[in-house]
């Protein structure tokens, strides 16, 4: 009897603590849409994310990149906060360029690296240029207008992280919501 009502308790306080989470990324989300949905510029929308990734998801960095009318590179509206030396070399991009932001919008899919030993083992060609921050985990997502990739939102954390569904999920909202800003503005 001791042992069930132990089960009991421990199953219900699970339950609630996924209740909380969620009620938490509900407001998290609600706090995107308002935000970016008051974005009137490009800049305004990148930086509004910026500071969206910041407090939603603790990010070291954010970036908002667009791809040119020729679909032949991607060029930051945003890198911040970054090194004058990377921002330089980022600020505009070829798309053969290995790299996990490229790759993202070529394939139109996410890419998620846990650490940063995960993302030079796909990007080797990338070690000097990470060599020069804190950054430990990073997240490149297309930015989709339809069925048309318009850019790419990349962030990056300073200590190594397990993507979970929920977290992916969430991203790949801000990344939705991101593009409509765009679209917008």
């Amino acid at each position: 009897n001791v042992n069930e009502r132990r089960a009991a308790a421990e199953a219900q306080a699970a339950l609630i603590g996924r209740l909380e989470d969620a009620l938490f990324r509900q407001s998290q989300t609600q706090s995107v849409v308002m935000t970016l949905s008051g974005a009137v510029s490009v800049d305004d929308v990148a930086n509004s994310l910026l500071r969206l990734a910041k407090r939603t998801l603790g990010t070291a960095f954010a970036g908002v990149a667009l791809l040119s009318d020729d679909g032949c590179f991607l060029s930051y509206v945003t890198l911040g906060p970054q090194s004058e030396t990377t921002a330089t070399a980022w600020l505009t991009v070829p798309l053969e360029v290995a790299s996990a932001v490229t790759d993202s919008v070529k394939h139109r899919e996410p890419l998620f690296h846990d650490s940063r030993t995960e993302l030079l083992a796909d990007y080797p060609n990338l070690v000097e240029m990470v060599s020069g921050n804190d950054n430990q985990a990073y997240a490149s997502v297309p930015l989709m207008s339809g069925n048309r990739v318009i850019g790419a939102l990349s962030m990056a954390w300073t200590d190594e992280r397990a993507f979970d569904d929920d977290v992916r999920g969430f991203i790949r909202m801000i990344a939705a919501q991101c593009a409509l800003a765009l679209q917008r503005a």
